[in-house]
């Protein structure tokens, strides 16, 4: 039988010993099928993590102009990644549907309203799936989509919709009460107004803990996201994949450099 990764099982042995038994099915299925030969080959898979695409002012390296996105997301197209949704990368993990040639997902954090305006009408242009992840407290409010916009993109069948909590907590740091409301309440919101399951969570600000991965598997999420660099491996923890952020102030050349070693 092939060797569990020592980092998940030191993982789970610390959570057997704090007496934390009790996992959903699919934790258990996840975990026995790392002793599964087919589990062997699933494949790694490079996350990009977006946040703002704007021109505004004052900048920051979380947002990008719509110019640098655009011409990365040709680079990529280029380069012949396949786009797919988080919620894709589930089935072809699972076995339920094969990835295309060299996947790659794109992930967009928080919901802002430019996601709306500038990038995902930048991706219809080019028919590229994205991701989104919302923070349910901010739909409709000021610099962030509408219910409107989400159904939109939802129908366009080019947007993943997935959880980002209600209020952009740091989940770390709240209650237990206020945490399984954070994931339960969002989760429950999304479905039931957009009529599609959620299974796929992101973390606020990657800020994520046993407690907090224990309470996100009991909420029925299948895989979560935080922001620890790397290409999403499903073969050692499924509740923090990894992501490669994507810095808004270098270079198209230094972004193709990252596409051809980190990628």
């Amino acid at each position: 039988m092939p060797r569990m990764d020592c980092r998940l099982k030191d993982k789970i042995s610390k959570k057997l010993n704090k007496g934390e038994l009790l996992l959903p099915l699919f934790t258990l299925w996840w975990l026995l099928m790392l002793g599964n030969p087919a589990s062997q080959h699933l494949p790694s898979v490079p996350v990009l993590m977006y946040h703002s695409i704007s021109s505004a002012e004052p900048r920051n390296d979380l947002c990008l102009t719509p110019e640098k996105f655009e011409q990365q997301v040709i680079a990529l197209k280029e380069r012949g990644f396949s786009f797919i949704t988080a919620s894709e990368l589930i089935e072809g993990w699972n076995h339920k549907k094969s990835l295309p040639p060299h996947p790659l997902v794109l992930t967009f954090d928080d919901g802002y309203l430019n996601q709306y305006n500038q990038a995902y009408q930048i991706l219809k242009r080019y028919q590229i799936k994205m991701t989104l992840f919302i923070s349910t407290g901010y739909i409709g409010k000021a610099g962030y989509v509408t219910w409107e916009q989400l159904e939109e993109m939802k129908a366009s069948g080019l947007v993943d919709i997935q959880s980002h909590g209600v209020h952009h907590f740091d989940l770390t740091t709240i209650s237990s009460t206020a945490l399984v409301k954070e994931l339960t309440e969002s989760k429950q919101v999304l479905e039931e107004r957009l009529h599609q399951n959620v299974n796929v969570f992101c973390y606020p600000s990657g800020k994520a803990n046993l407690r907090v991965e224990n309470n996100v598997s009991q909420a029925h999420y299948q895989i979560a996201f935080g922001i620890k660099k790397g290409r999403s491996n499903p073969n050692f923890d499924q509740y923090n994949l990894q992501r490669i952020r994507v810095d808004a102030f270098e270079t198209l050349a230094a972004f193709k450099q990252k596409m051809e070693h980190e990628f």
